[in-house]
């Protein structure tokens, strides 16, 4: 995931801890990249649109 977001796999770790906050670009790279809205990675409701 990191790679395909373009981030640091340590990064990613952080994340995932909650140590830091990704920027909203960051963020949206990977939403992107496990395919769910920015929304839902932000602890949202994942919106199916047709």
């Amino acid at each position: 995931m990191a790679k395909e977001a373009n981030v640091f796999r340590e990064i990613i770790g952080r994340y995932e801890r909650n140590e830091v906050s990704p920027s909203v670009d960051v963020a949206k790279k990977i939403a992107d990249t496990l395919e769910v809205s920015l929304n839902y990675l932000a602890g949202g409701r994942q919106q199916n649109w047709l």
